[in-house]
């Protein structure tokens, strides 16, 4: 259930127990639950991708429910940079040697120092603005 669906259920909620005294869920819990989901703001994972193909430069980006799946997103990617692409796929070992590569749990960067090719992804953590 989405966050702002649950927010109409619990004031739905809140509003027949005020007025059916018959029901016994306490209403200061559901009115504590809905000060929980008012104040916990939303947050995305953001896998952001800058590519420089032969000098033209694209951009991509992947919002992701969780740290998680943000960091498979950016694994597959990395994957398919390495093994699929027309650049750095097709490297020989002593070539992909020379490449710069920075990489850790939530970014990868490889640069290609002798041509006009790079990739770099990284995940960014944002709030949902509503």
């Amino acid at each position: 259930m989405e966050r702002n669906d649950l927010l109409k259920h619990l004031h739905s909620y809140d509003k027949m127990i005020g007025e059916n005294s018959n029901l016994s869920y306490p209403s200061n819990l559901v009115k504590e639950l809905m000060k929980i989901v008012e104040k916990n703001p939303v947050r995305v994972w953001i896998v952001q991708q800058e590519s420089n193909v032969d000098g033209e430069i694209i951009i991509n980006s992947v919002p992701c429910a969780s740290l998680e799946a943000a960091r498979k997103v950016l694994q597959d990617e990395k994957n398919t940079i390495l093994h699929e692409s027309n650049h750095f796929s097709n490297m020989a070992d002593d070539d992909m040697a020379e490449m710069e590569v920075e990489e850790d749990s939530d970014s990868f960067y490889i640069n290609d120092p002798f041509d006009d090719y790079y990739e770099d992804i990284k995940i960014v953590e944002k709030e949902v603005v509503e």
